[in-house]
């Protein structure tokens, strides 16, 4: 089991791509992911751009998300609708999640921990937790 210290060094922040110095490379990958999912789907990432953070979650080379962070009213009304912390999870997924579209049936078609993570990093991106696996687009 990894100690503490160990951990520690393989933590990754949330990363903004245009203020690192490794924009090119960023970019590049940036670009081939949209190479991938389509035009449209680019198309709706760069608009959500223009009112949200956009972030980006690669899991596998299948397993591609492109979420926003939520602002404080969005997160309230979504608690203020669940009955169960399953159930805000499932909102907050559903909210946040900017590709691929999320419907029930792919939810729960999901692995249980992509599923948490997914969540998780909503909220990391919320600015619940200062870092996160994420890569601001």
């Amino acid at each position: 089991m990894a100690s503490k210290e160990e951990l520690k060094e393989t933590e990754i922040t949330a990363t903004n791509i245009s203020e690192t110095e490794h924009d090119t490379t960023l970019k590049e990958i940036l670009d081939k992911i949209y190479e991938k999912i389509g035009t449209q789907a680019k198309e709706k990432i760069e608009e959500e751009k223009k009112n949200a953070d956009v972030y980006l979650f690669m899991n596998d080379d299948e397993n591609i998300f492109f979420f926003k962070g939520l602002r404080t009213r969005e997160y309230k009304q979504l608690k203020k609708n669940a009955s169960s912390d399953e159930e805000l999870e499932v909102a907050l997924i559903k909210t946040s999640v900017i590709y691929p579209e999320l419907t029930d049936e792919t939810i729960d078609n999901m692995y249980a921990g992509l599923y948490e993570s997914l969540s998780k990093f909503a909220l990391a991106a919320s600015a619940f937790n200062e870092n996160a696996p994420v890569i601001k687009v």
